[in-house]
């Protein structure tokens, strides 16, 4: 069920703003969002002087409230889920694609909330923010009406907001902070839930789908600064990570596969015989590497650049995958029998990586000699806004 959140002029301000003057100068948030010209990590307040600066990097941040300005009226129009329908079903199906324009609507609420924080005068932006994530009137917000279902494909697509709410920590109200603590933990509870339900023996322990769930528990729990779960999360990680990767003891190469026999890949690679799947999941590792990096070790961040290794043959095109020849999943002949593009079997496109060597440029330096060709601003806004505060 979709619901639009209603918006009003009349929200209360003060409440809104959290007492911004009163502030003390700290981190823009528990997140690794990286540090200033001093060294110093980022806060509101260096933020905001350095979108007071004349230059393009103070121009680019100074954009954010033209984008801000030409979404308000949009605020009125938020398609809010109680669940989304994205993992197992086919793109093509209408519950999919309004899941779909719900999940391009977190963009325009991010902008909000690095509005809010660059500008505590803007109001406009305090109050989308606040409606679209905690609702005004009567009516609820995400956090208020999405509930994790613990499904990692689904609840993935909530990282935008997440990082929102990270921004906007030390500006919400008490009860807007004791809400978003309830669903933060809720994200890892329910995580946890549905992954202790699945047999053993099935491979999405061990795949992307877990990759993504531990992503998501590492993002909520470092939100929440809490210790525990963190170290939990890394205890995960540190056991998923070779499961992920490394080609197991049994393991003999297809010779119906010729590209799958030179190389393991990682188990989305031999199942899905596809780059599309390899690209996927490395954007969840990508999503740790840039803002949880502690919850990986040494042998943790070898494998994941390994994986990046794995991609430069077919990025600088001097080799060619053909996707899906081999997948083992069902699934995946249906969304091509449907028409979805990048399931059919066709060469595999460089351009499908931008998003995932965009972040990992960020952790890993050795990669940015070959993949100088993505550094451009065309990006969601979260990356923009994080490889700019990260200096690359």
């Amino acid at each position: 069920m979709f619901r639009a959140a209603e918006f009003s002029a009349n929200s209360d301000e003060n409440q809104t703003l959290s007492s911004w003057e009163s502030m003390p100068v700290e981190s823009l948030g528990a997140l690794n969002w990286g540090s200033d010209s001093q060294g110093q990590a980022w806060s509101a307040v260096s933020l905001r002087r350095r979108a007071q600066q004349f230059d393009e990097g103070g121009e680019f941040l100074r954009s954010f409230k033209v984008r801000c300005l030409r979404h308000l009226p949009e605020v009125k129009n938020l398609l809010i889920p109680q669940k989304f329908s994205l993992e197992g079903v086919i793109e093509t199906a209408p519950a999919h694609r309004l899941s779909e324009k719900s999940v391009l609507q977190m963009g325009m609420i991010f902008d909000w909330s690095v509005c809010a924080t660059l500008a505590p005068s803007d109001l406009a932006s305090t109050d989308a923010y606040s409606a679209a994530m905690f609702g005004t009137d009567g009516e609820a917000g995400w956090i208020g009406i999405y509930t994790p279902s613990g499904k990692p494909i689904d609840d993935s697509s909530l990282l935008p907001l997440l990082l929102s709410l990270d921004l906007r920590w030390n500006f919400l109200t008490v009860a807007q902070l004791a809400k978003t603590k309830r669903w933060l933990r809720k994200i890892i509870s329910s995580g946890d839930g549905h992954f202790e339900k699945l047999p053993r023996s099935s491979k999405i322990h061990i795949n992307n789908h877990q990759t993504w769930r531990l992503a998501l528990r590492a993002t909520a729990a470092k939100i929440l600064r809490d210790e525990a779960e963190l170290i939990k999360t890394k205890e995960l990680l540190l056991k998923h990570v070779p499961a992920n990767f490394a080609a197991p003891e049994n393991w003999h190469p297809r010779v119906d596969c010729p590209e799958q026999a030179k190389a393991y890949g990682g188990i989305d690679f031999q199942t899905r015989d596809a780059l599309h799947y390899h690209v996927f999941n490395l954007f969840a590792y990508a999503q740790i590497l840039t803002f949880v990096p502690e919850v990986l070790n040494r042998e943790a961040l070898s494998a994941i650049h390994g994986a990046f290794d794995f991609l430069k043959p077919y990025f600088l095109k001097e080799k060619q995958h053909i996707e899906f020849l081999c997948t083992t999943v069902k699934f995946d002949r249906l969304r091509a029998e449907a028409g979805v593009g990048n399931f059919k079997n066709q060469p595999w496109l460089p351009e499908r990586a931008r998003n995932v060597l965009r972040l990992g440029r960020l952790s890993f330096p050795e990669i940015r000699d070959w993949t100088t060709s993505v550094v451009d601003q065309k990006y969601q806004s979260w990356i923009q806004f994080v490889v700019f505060l990260k200096a690359d």
